[in-house]
């Protein structure tokens, strides 16, 4: 199987208002070439606390065909995760947190994991809820 690991740069508002802070997601694994077994991927986040009630972490893939696949998610804040259900039983994912990490292993590969591997953050629901809730109770009391 050929495949090929990116890094992804990611530039998201801060907490004040006209300002930017730089989270930057370093992918490492083999860099392309044929795997067998399992496909061992890792990301290093800089730039925002990997167990911030802000952030999910993502693994998704870009298939030679153009299709891009969710692969599987975890919240290192929650220690949730979730997986896509092609995946479920032959992906694990897993966060270090405090080497700000976040891993995924790819077992049983076959030819269709051909693939672009990516990491990615996501803005989590729960914190904007949260946020938005704060915003309305001050200005309801």
């Amino acid at each position: 199987m050929n495949f090929l690991t990116k890094t992804q740069t990611s530039y998201l508002p801060s907490v004040f208002p006209g300002t930017l802070s730089n989270i930057k997601m370093v992918a490492s694994g083999p860099k392309e070439g044929k795997v067998f077994g399992s496909l061992p991927l890792t990301c290093t986040v800089t730039g925002a606390p990997l167990d911030s009630p802000r952030y999910d972490w993502n693994y998704v893939r870009l298939a030679p065909t153009g299709e891009l696949q969710f692969l599987a998610w975890i919240y290192p804040f929650g220690n949730n995760t979730g997986y896509a259900p092609p995946f479920q039983s032959r992906a694990t994912i897993s966060a270090d947190k405090a080497k700000k990490k976040v891993s995924l292993q790819l077992h049983a590969l076959t030819a269709i994991d051909t693939a672009t591997y990516f990491c990615a953050r996501q803005h989590t629901i729960k914190s904007m809820e949260a946020e938005a809730a704060q915003k309305v109770g001050g200005l309801l009391w």
